[in-house]
């Protein structure tokens, strides 16, 4: 197995296109499969800049039905690459299915979903056909796909900005597209009808679809009806097919929206609710923000290297984050992204940054000491060998940077989640962020305001002049009013804005919560005109206790499995992997899961782990339950899970063994001195053993003195 770029291990081909090749590939700084897709020496003097435009492309649109982009990268000879999310399924021609009415308007609405949410955002695909549809496996006792994914943006374009035309492939090009035009929301389209007839009929629409007579029918009229009746296909779905490759762009149907309507009707497996096609997500109001974070962390800008944006939960931090990390790969800088979670081994996340970091500089084929030395530091993950090795690894930390700012690729580093990191991680971090070295260099640490852990330290920052605040609130009313279009991709009614505007005062997360419980009470429908408000319904909906409350609503409302999936999450505290979800709640099945993905209560990870989002949900849903459930749900994880001594100590303090959590905080204290946990410790001995106490607070008092 080739390994690539010093982080991928290259796992299996996936596939080679006219400018390159795609694999299945094992990241070796996080242990997650994804995506790599490179081009060819040969291709990189004709399109140098292919891959960079594909990304910035994929990363405007997040939309279930399209596939996820994840990072722009660059391989030690300077050669760009791209990695995506991995998606599991077989391409639309090779799924060996038998395409019916009910399998082409199930797989067709969902395309006609992608296309709004991409057309919307600007973005045509430009080369729609089946073996750029990838169908993910059905669930067990179901025969359609359990969801769609349109994959190869390598001929996108943005509307209104490129204009070449002679794209796509023969056969399913539109015909403006083949006489010279420019790739448009129609064009789409073509390629959509296109797509469903090769499926239906088992065969291009032209049988030679790059010969000479192929082109004029095609430029002509529409394909013939037969071989689409013949598939005994229904007759309003060979009508849609045949209006979407009409030759004239004027004769097919005006955009995705009406296609997706007119599939509703033909057959009921293309109906979807309003409020479970709300979930594009897109990062809207927030320039201001945006402009002002660009500003502080520009290379060569003056100031504190590191800006501390904090927020509420569910305000646009994490998505802030996202449009950043893109802006910044965009303009050719090395982004090193760190989503925090509480449950990680003492050193884990800071070890994880910096591997990560070493990795961007290629530090591995480095010859220089300190950098064999701190790779070796940091491949022991030993948290006493951390703390010693702290200057070492501050010092190689700024010598990486200053490599790749000599290649023009100064870093950014970013760190979500920041309220969850544990302090020696938060320690590695600090160190390296106060060294004097690493030429351009730029950090960004987002967290929850209000969150206890770090943020005392942090404020020292600030006040020392090392570090500065960017504080997420609320939005304005017009960005509230943006925001809503951007989820609905249409603009909402003045009633649905006044509801929305009261209900959230411009909360992003409540706001969309908002939208989507009148969506499921049936306030607000969608018909043939655009968006219906039922103002009594919208008037009648109780109003939210606050974001997080509204999530433990719609958690509530969720089947019971699911409901019980999310109840395991929120005692184990931390994302789950695949197997660990599968000990733990064994009816755990994708039902229950994409169900927790679709609430928007749940989310998977880099490394494919399911947790709660946000992180603050897993301590809320506990708190809500009743200390029976409580405990025995500590308990499940005891008996099945292997845990690190902290999360034993959590875990039995949990189960309400008092003993034996003291004696497991004693354990985690011998591999690591962390104060938090003997902090929690002596809280607990004072309320379940007070002989102890006296011993827990010395010991507590002690680790915060020493820090």
């Amino acid at each position: 197995m080739e390994r690539f770029a010093g982080r991928y291990q290259l796992l299996r081909s996936l596939g080679q296109g006219g400018m390159g090749s795609v694999w299945l590939a094992l990241d070796l700084s996080n242990g997650a499969e994804c995506v790599v897709k490179r081009l060819d020496p040969g291709v990189l003097h004709v399109a140098p800049d292919s891959l960079r435009r594909e990304f910035e492309l994929l990363a405007r649109v997040r939309h279930p039905s399209v596939v996820g982009v994840q990072e722009l990268g660059f391989a030690p000879d300077g050669a760009p690459y791209l990695t995506m999310e991995y998606v599991p399924g077989v391409p639309a021609d090779h799924a060996g299915r038998e395409w019916d009415t009910e399998a082409l308007c199930f797989v067709a609405a969902h395309v006609a979903q992608g296309l709004e949410a991409l057309h919307a955002a600007g973005v045509v695909h430009g080369d729609l056909k089946p073996s750029n549809l990838l169908l993910l496996p059905p669930r067990a006792g179901e025969s359609l796909p359990a969801g769609v994914r349109l994959v190869d943006f390598g001929l996108a374009s943005l509307l209104g900005r490129d204009l070449e035309g002679h794209r796509g492939t023969p056969g399913f090009a539109a015909p403006e597209v083949v006489r010279g035009e420019s790739p448009s929301v129609a064009s789409d389209l073509y390629g959509l009808g296109a797509m469903l007839y090769a499926l239906g009929a088992r065969r291009v629409a032209s049988e030679a679809p790059g010969s000479m007579s192929a082109l004029r029918r095609q430029q002509s009229a529409s394909p013939p009806a037969a071989a689409l009746e013949e598939a005994g296909l229904a007759g309003p779905l060979v009508q849609l097919v045949l209006r979407l490759m009409a030759p004239a762009a004027a004769e097919r149907p005006a955009d995705a929206r009406e296609v997706r309507r007119e599939l509703e009707r033909i057959h009921p497996a293309a109906r979807r609710t309003l409020s479970e096609r709300l979930l594009a997500e897109t990062l809207v109001g927030r320039e201001r923000e945006l402009a002002r974070l660009e500003r502080l962390l520009r290379p060569g800008a003056g100031g504190p290297r590191l800006v501390l944006v904090n927020g509420e939960p569910g305000v646009g931090k994490t998505a802030l984050l996202t449009e950043l990390a893109v802006r910044a790969t965009l303009e050719g800088r090395a982004v090193v992204r760190i989503a925090c979670t509480s449950a990680d081994e003492p050193g884990a996340a800071g070890a994880a940054l910096l591997s990560r970091l070493a990795a961007e500089a290629v530090a591995d084929s480095d010859g220089s000491e300190l950098s064999r030395e701190a790779l070796a530091l940091l491949e022991l993950r030993d948290p006493a060998a951390l703390v010693t090795g702290m200057p070492l690894l501050a010092r190689a930390a700024s010598a990486w940077a200053t490599a790749l700012a000599g290649r023009s690729r100064a870093p950014l580093l970013l760190l979500d989640d920041c309220e969850r990191m544990d302090t020696l991680s938060r320690s590695i971090a600090r160190a390296v962020v106060l060294d004097r070295g690493g030429a351009g260099m730029r950090w960004v640490w987002a967290g929850r305001t209000g969150a206890a852990a770090g943020q005392e330290e942090d404020r020292i920052l600030v006040r020392a002049g090392q570090a500065s605040e960017l504080a997420i609130g609320a939005l304005d009313r017009a960005g509230a009013v943006r925001l809503a279009a951007a989820r609905l991709h249409l603009s909402p009614p003045e009633e649905l804005t006044e509801y929305l505007w009261g209900r959230s005062g411009g909360h992003p997360g409540l706001l969309v919560e908002s939208l989507r419980a009148a969506a499921e009470r049936g306030a607000l429908r969608e018909g043939d005109a655009g968006l219906e408000v039922d103002g009594a319904a919208l008037e009648s909906l109780p109003m939210p206790a606050g974001f997080e409350q509204s999530l433990l609503d719609r958690l509530a409302a969720l089947p019971a499995r699911a409901r019980e999936t999310a109840e395991v999450l929120a005692a184990l505290d931390r994302p789950a992997q695949p197997a660990e979800l599968h000990v733990l709640v064994p009816g755990a099945d994708e039902p229950a899961i994409g169900s927790l993905l679709s609430s928007g209560v749940a989310a998977r990870d880099g490394q494919g782990a399911l947790g709660l989002r946000p992180p603050e949900l897993s301590r809320r849903l506990l708190e809500s339950l009743d200390e029976p459930r409580r405990e025995a749900l500590h308990r499940l994880v005891l008996s099945n899970i292997k845990l690190l001594p902290s999360e034993r100590f959590r875990h039995l303090a949990g189960a309400g063994d008092t003993g034996a959590a003291l004696a497991a905080a004693a354990e985690a204290l011998e591999s690591h001195a962390d104060e938090r946990v003997a902090v929690r410790a002596a809280r607990l001995a004072e309320a379940a053993a007070p002989a102890a106490a006296a011993h827990w607070n010395e010991t507590a008092g002690r680790l915060l003195h020493e820090r």
